[in-house]
């Protein structure tokens, strides 16, 4: 939240305080300004990835926007790609 200036809150029933939520996703709101909230959501996503290797990206598919404003664009990568992108070695 701090590193982009949003607000992010977790909503329902579940979480720290609650049992796990029935279909084991949880909602995720996130308040403030487009660009911010989108890279918000991309540090999120990559978390989740993270922890549970799969669960983004075994469903995601190739995007290509033209949308004005805060559009986005996906591409499947291998993971040479992915370390070359990062500076990985």
């Amino acid at each position: 939240e701090e590193e982009w200036g949003v607000l992010a809150i977790f909503i329902g029933h579940c979480g720290q305080r609650g049992g796990p939520p029935p279909e084991a996703v949880v909602k995720l709101l996130i308040f403030g300004p487009e660009r911010s909230r989108k890279g918000c959501e991309i540090d999120v996503l990559c978390a989740i990835e993270f922890k549970a290797k799969g669960f983004v990206t075994d469903h995601m598919t190739e995007l290509y926007s033209e949308a004005d404003g805060c559009a986005e664009e996906r591409r499947i990568m291998n993971e040479v790609e992915i370390s070359y992108a990062l500076g990985i070695k």
